[in-house]
């Protein structure tokens, strides 16, 4: 039988790069996050007026938080559509007709009858 002395395994260093960590954090920080936003904004607005003039399918989720006379949905696309209805509307699949929109958001008018109907 034989016996063998035990010996540590040789650990391999590794040389760490020039720039730390805090050298990284502050390159990143003197990025504005907001440097980007206006470029960002400018494309999805652009995207979001495709839809002006159009009549999608929404499913009501009730009123907007921002503006209690207003409704907010969800396209199949789930787009933001806000336009003025009742609540009673909560949870049924209604067209709207796109008028307006925001880089975030598509806003219009509800059209004559449920979607489905």
């Amino acid at each position: 039988m034989i016996l063998s002395t035990w010996a540590p395994i040789p650990t391999v260093q590794y040389i760490l790069p020039t720039f730390s960590l805090v050298n990284c954090l502050l390159t990143l920080s003197a990025i504005s996050p907001t440097s980007a936003a206006p470029e960002q904004e400018k494309i999805s607005l652009a995207s979001n007026k495709q839809y002006i003039g159009r009549t999608v399918e929404i499913l009501v989720e009730g009123r907007s938080k921002k503006n209690p006379n207003m409704l907010v949905g969800r396209m199949r696309t789930n787009h933001i559509v806000h336009c003025p209805g009742l609540e009673t509307l909560r949870g049924r699949l209604h067209e709207v007709c796109v008028t307006d929109c925001t880089p975030l958001t598509l806003v219009g008018e509800l059209c004559e009858s449920p979607a489905g109907i």
